[in-house]
């Protein structure tokens, strides 16, 4: 019986004095070889259909893929999840790619593809191994968004990261893929050798894109962001007429800038005008009662100096508000004239809590929940009398249901805002995502658009049917324990870790969770006292089929949620709340 010569156990097995690698038998043998992971794309904006994993053979010989599998590894609980396994032969310096069908390798790549249902995940963390199931060594790994170091395959135990973990991700919201860098590095220390690049080359070797906005020469030519070739058309390379640098650096500035002139040049009201940021009303508040800042200085009408002496700004009057469509709950500015021994502020004829601020400005410190919906009227009692009714709408902003934990890879999440009126438009109010595991914010958007004939606004992933008016991307919001909150201001107003100090006017929330415990943090800052229950989604795989709903009015309140079917654009049909 002729003897094979294992190559990995340190032992001369066929006899013949040369051991392991140093064995003629060993020569095509990937062990021996130096094939590596190269590049991988495992997150792609909204559902993943573009994922690939590719290999390169360093080595100075052609290796044999037999018995070697591409190993998914789930970080979560250190298992496989996933075995792509390989045959043939890998030529030097040939790439081999294992994709899904979306995706086109460059030419003379060996191209493996695998369903779209079979995804990698999308880390936080995991892995990515190269291993021999022959001789049950782990060739190759890269583990991203954090380390998987003790990976579970065959019953044997692995480390999948070299040296410290890199810290380059996949962002989806742009195009972008994993690589080894320069092409093929391997000094031992995952954080030096990969890098994120938004030039994708699977099948060939790698390239390091330009970052067209962080000073540094990326792709080492000589030219540093926007004087780089590749930033040409690159939104942070566009001329922004309003901040006093040279984006594009061709040495011209806001409205000296071609491309500026008609545009706004602050956020006044000034428009580029021959090269110059003008007012096109001129330097006066020419008409003041127009609603409008005629001179671009940010004052209106008899809120500017100019007006002081116009019979239009002398007698008490309501002349405008900051938010035209209000909120139960939400602060309200009042600007006019004649306020100072203002003794009554009325909406729909409901009493408000206010102050006054001067004798131009009232503030209604949360509009009563009692005020009635739609058009109502806005009276203030002066010492003059009663002001004109002056017309704003009244709306009952809340979260009407939320789906966070959806069947496959989270693509049919959303979020319903309810208001009790058709057809008004939300703008100025930021519905923001709140992370329970540390309390801060990980998502803002404004709620700029229209609500339907029922008073509904959708927001969701593009995937949700009917089509959301506001989309985010697939696999955003978080399963829980996390909150959701209508806020009255602005997404500038909500970065990214804002705590829940700075949470600002809350006017609605709904703290959430699948089967986890209670977030007390989240609870407390968000929920007013009687109503602090965390709604539960349910726990998996259940809550793949269920959404949190309303089954009864009431803001800031957790008992008025339930689980059941998702019905994402049209009103919920629940029974009384639990």
């Amino acid at each position: 019986m002729m003897l094979i010569e294992n190559c990995t156990n340190g032992v001369d097995d066929d006899g013949d004095t040369a051991v392991d690698c140093a064995d003629s038998g060993c020569a095509t043998a990937a062990v021996c070889g130096d094939v590596v992971i190269n590049e991988l794309d495992y997150d792609q904006t909204s559902t993943d259909t573009a994922e690939f994993i590719e290999l390169l053979n360093k080595g100075g010989a052609a290796i044999d893929l037999t018995g070697l599998q591409i190993v998914f590894v789930n970080g979560a609980d250190s298992t496989v999840y996933q075995t792509v396994t390989l045959s043939g032969s890998l030529a030097s310096g040939q790439y081999l790619v294992a994709a899904m069908a979306a995706v086109t390798p460059a030419a003379g790549a060996i191209v493996v593809t695998y369903p779209d249902n079979e995804a990698m995940q999308n880390g936080g963390p995991d892995a990515i191994a190269l291993y021999d199931s022959v001789h049950q060594v782990v060739i190759d790994a890269v583990s991203y968004e954090g380390g998987v170091a003790a990976a579970v395959i065959d019953g044997n135990t692995f480390n999948l990261v070299e040296g410290t973990a890199t810290a380059a991700i996949d962002d989806p919201s742009t195009p972008m893929s994993l690589i080894r860098f320069p092409n093929g590095a391997d000094t031992g220390n995952d954080s030096v050798d990969w890098t994120a690049t938004e030039t994708l080359t699977p099948g060939a070797a790698n390239l390091l894109s330009e970052n067209c906005a962080n000073t540094v020469d990326d792709d080492g030519d000589g030219a540093i962001d926007c004087a780089d070739t590749d930033c040409v058309g690159d939104a942070a390379c566009a001329e922004i007429c309003t901040n006093g640098i040279d984006d594009n650096a061709n040495a011209l500035v806001d409205c000296a800038e071609m491309s500026c002139d008609t545009l706004p040049c602050d956020a006044l009201g000034s428009l580029c005008t021959a090269g110059v940021c003008t007012c096109p009303g001129g330097d006066v508040e020419a008409l003041c009662g127009d609603a409008l800042d005629n001179d671009c200085d940010g004052q209106v009408d008899c809120a500017d100096t100019d007006c002081a002496a116009n019979p239009v700004c002398i007698t008490a009057g309501v002349n405008a508000v900051d938010y035209p469509v209000i909120a139960h709950g939400a602060k309200l500015v009042i600007s006019g004239t004649g306020f100072t021994g203002s003794t009554a502020v009325t909406i729909g004829g409901v009493a408000q809590v206010f102050t006054v601020d001067s004798d131009t400005q009232i503030t209604v410190t949360a509009l009563a929940d009692a005020t009635p919906l739609a058009s109502q009227s806005l009276v203030v009692t002066t010492t003059d009398g009663p002001t004109t009714p002056f017309a704003l709408t009244v709306i009952r902003l809340q979260i009407n249901e939320l789906d966070a934990d959806t069947v496959g890879t989270d693509a049919l999440e959303f979020v319903e805002i309810s208001t009790g009126v058709p057809n008004v438009n939300l703008a100025g109010y930021t519905l923001v995502f709140w992370n329970g595991s540390n309390d801060q914010t990980y998502l803002a958007l404004e709620l700029n658009a229209t609500t339907d004939a029922n008073g509904l606004l959708l927001l969701g992933n593009a995937t949700v049917v009917p089509a959301p008016a506001l989309q985010f991307a697939g696999n955003t919001l978080q399963n829980g324990p996390d909150a959701v909150a209508v806020h009255q201001g602005l997404p500038a107003s909500f970065p990214n870790m804002t705590p829940l100090s700075s949470a600002g006017v809350v006017i609605d929330a709904v703290v959430y969770d699948t089967n986890d415990a209670d977030d007390a943090e989240l609870l407390a800052g968000l929920l007013l006292p009687t109503g602090q229950v965390q709604v539960d989604e349910g726990a998996n795989p259940a809550s793949e089929t269920l959404s949190v709903q309303r089954c009864a009015n009431g803001r800031r309140n957790g008992t008025r949620f339930a689980a059941a079917a998702p019905t994402p654009g049209v009103l919920n049909v629940l029974p009384a709340c639990p």
